[in-house]
């Protein structure tokens, strides 16, 4: 019965030709078009496959002229900066890209309030989850480091709260102000990926371990969609520097709360990540301030040995007022793993701490 019934393609073509939307000739020139296109490439990869095929031995002699790329050579060293934080000056800078329009640039009007809200911010306070981050990637381009950031939803943000990329609803021009702070800056990438984790992810990963010199991220629209790149984090993420030696700073950024869109959007499954981890082999944090957020992406640029960094980022405290961090938290310090309580308490009328993280803290400071 299967061996009777016609191909997909006949059948398709009978209904093209009875609707007249194709002759019968046109069909068949069709198909020849396609065979032929099909044989070409077929020769092109067989000639490709017969030429020489370099073997990899551990003998590195012949190879001991050859002079790496710069961009592999900084992977030595060990240790963190005492410091990450940058000048004000810099930070100003920052935010004043986001209001030098390019010529002729037609910004829409409610994104244009956003970007004359990101240069207060840089010189008042106040400064948001968003604006914290651009101001990390920004400033690290500005020292010569490299910036690369993928993901499905990664210029304007699931959330909307990058928006690190804009587009002329004119003409459909494209601007980044990040891409513009001085004329000897690194490289700043920011894709919007196709909706496959774990070719995305993938790529990424192998892309950080060639590049010592950069700073790669990869950002799940949801944090819960990392599953559909377990197989990378399992085989490569988690365990190939203590199997192979090969060494990654990727970091993986993952939305994590409830107040998300229900089932397989609410939860980027941290308990999975806290059982990976073993002999030193990752970085697991959930920030708690948009300022510990730029400081862990600056560390993780400059940390040695590398490690790969996961962090679960927030939904709410992206807007939070009360989330919101100073200029004096990015023009000071590092990245602090324990941030104390911002009152006055008399220490002997304590009677509980709570070591908490993210948004918690938040919920319980509303609550009290």
């Amino acid at each position: 019965l299967i061996e009777a019934k016609r191909s997909v393609r006949k059948l398709y073509t009978e209904s093209l030709i009875g609707r007249g939307d194709i002759t019968e000739e046109e069909a068949e020139q069709l198909l020849r078009d396609y065979q032929e296109r099909l044989e070409r490439v077929f020769a092109e990869t067989h000639a490709a496959q017969t030429s020489p095929i370099p073997v990899i031995t551990a003998d590195t002699g012949a190879v001991s002229d050859l002079e790496l790329p710069s961009a592999q050579q900084s992977d030595t060293g060990s240790g963190a900066p005492e410091s990450t934080a940058i000048s004000a000056e810099t930070l100003a800078r920052i935010g004043k890209a986001h209001i030098e329009y390019p010529e002729g640039f037609t910004v829409h009007a409610k994104l244009k309030q956003l970007l004359e809200k990101r240069e207060v911010m840089s010189r008042e306070g106040g400064i948001d989850w968003g604006f914290g981050e651009l101001a990390a990637f920004g400033s690290l381009t500005m020292e010569g480091v490299p910036v690369r950031l993928a993901g499905q939803d990664s210029r304007r943000g699931t959330f909307v709260q990058r928006h690190a990329v804009f587009h002329d609803r004119a003409n459909g021009d494209e601007w980044t102000p990040l891409a513009n702070l001085t004329e000897d800056q690194a490289k700043l990438w920011i894709y919007d990926s196709l909706l496959s984790e774990y070719a995305a992810m993938g790529f990424e990963y192998g892309y950080s371990v060639e590049r010592p010199d950069a700073l790669v991220l990869w950002e799940a629209q949801f944090g819960d969609f990392v599953n559909g790149a377990q197989t990378i984090i399992d085989e490569f993420i988690s365990s190939a520097e203590q199997k192979w030696g090969q060494r990654s700073s990727l970091v993986l950024m993952l939305p994590h709360g409830y107040e998300g869109q229900g089932p397989d959007h609410s939860s980027a499954r941290i308990e999975r990540f806290l059982q990976l981890c073993a002999e030193e082999n990752m970085i697991v944090a959930n920030p708690t301030t948009p300022a510990s957020h730029f400081h862990l992406l600056r560390r993780q640029a400059y940390s040695r040995p590398r490690k790969p960094l996961i962090i679960f980022t927030p939904k709410q405290l992206l807007r939070l007022k009360a989330a919101a961090s100073s200029v004096e938290d990015f023009t000071s310090g590092a990245f602090r793993p324990v941030i104390p309580e911002h009152e006055q308490l008399q220490a002997d009328a304590v009677e509980r701490v709570l070591l908490v993280s993210g948004r918690l803290y938040y919920d319980l400071l509303s609550t009290r």
